[in-house]
């Protein structure tokens, strides 16, 4: 394993100690702590940022989980399930473009 890819899953897991199964917090909180790490990942990634590219799927499925814990199979999970599928078809042509 290399130091980035260390890196990387350790980030990996704080978030999921952050916002993910492991977390103390409430439901609702714990949603809003995925939406928030989700956009910010999403857009290093769409800036090319090599480690936040490993870490969006990861961040995505965090985000969508507590979307589907909080709202079932509401709308809004819906919703939120379909723009993560559209967001990591920009990051994918953004880095088919970079290649």
């Amino acid at each position: 394993m290399t130091a980035h890819s260390s890196i990387a899953a350790l980030e990996s897991f704080a978030a999921q100690l952050a916002s993910g199964p492991f977390t103390a917090a409430t439901p609702e909180r714990s949603l809003q702590r995925a939406e928030a790490d989700y956009s910010r990942t999403l857009a290093l990634a769409l800036a090319g940022d090599a480690a936040a590219v490993e870490l969006l799927p990861d961040v995505a499925g965090a985000l969508v989980e507590w979307t589907r814990a909080f709202y079932a199979s509401s709308m809004r999970f819906f919703a939120t399930r379909d723009r993560v599928a559209a967001d990591i078809e920009r990051v994918l042509q953004s880095l088919r473009e970079a290649a």
